[in-house]
């Protein structure tokens, strides 16, 4: 398995509907993606979030998502560095 950045981009707009979607899925969830740690720097004016995840492949971790979300993602496969 490899780490992927699940990287998700919206618009301002779009935020209290994701929210919406992820209240509707949640009990649902891929249990890979269940519980995984997701960041969200919309309330500073990034609308976007970060979710790291573990992954075969970057098709795998965005199948993890729900389709809402899915649509306006990408996965990078990235590695932890210390500093």
């Amino acid at each position: 398995m490899a780490m992927f950045m699940i990287i998700n981009r919206h618009r301002p707009e779009e935020c209290e509907a994701g929210f919406k979607a992820y209240e509707e899925v949640k009990d649902k969830l891929n249990p890979a993606i269940k519980g995984a740690t997701y960041y969200c720097p919309c309330p500073f004016g990034e609308h976007a979030s970060w979710t790291p995840v573990e992954a075969s492949s970057a098709e795998e971790a965005l199948g993890y998502l729900w389709p809402e979300e899915r649509e306006h993602s990408r996965a990078i496969q990235v590695e932890t560095i210390q500093i």
